[in-house]
């Protein structure tokens, strides 16, 4: 029996806009890419028929708030709105707010 373990998180992560999650895995520092449905994220996480796999449920976590992030952004840009953001995508805090402009 080996005295080591590799444990993959698997998560459903449907992101329907492949350049906010550049964006998104951009703001992380992480590389993008792809190969055929396949996505690579950073060389960790990885991105098939809308499963998220890692090592780590942080890092998909991270990928999903800065994902948000960057929907959130596009959304209000949209509209016209311009937003100011407060907390990190890498903390649990992430607020926006917006106004007109």
């Amino acid at each position: 029996m080996p005295c080591y373990e590799v444990n993959r998180v698997s998560v459903e992560f449907k992101a329907e806009n492949e350049e906010l999650l550049k964006r998104a895995a951009n703001s992380l520092e992480m590389a993008f890419s792809r190969c055929g449905a396949r996505i690579t994220i950073g060389g960790r996480v990885f991105i098939e028929n809308g499963i998220a796999s890692s090592r780590s449920q942080d890092l998909i976590n991270q990928l999903k708030r800065a994902y948000s992030q960057e929907v959130v952004k596009a959304a209000a840009k949209s509209r016209g709105w311009s937003g100011a953001w407060s907390g990190s995508v890498t903390s649990n805090k992430l607020q926006a707010s917006f106004k007109k402009f």
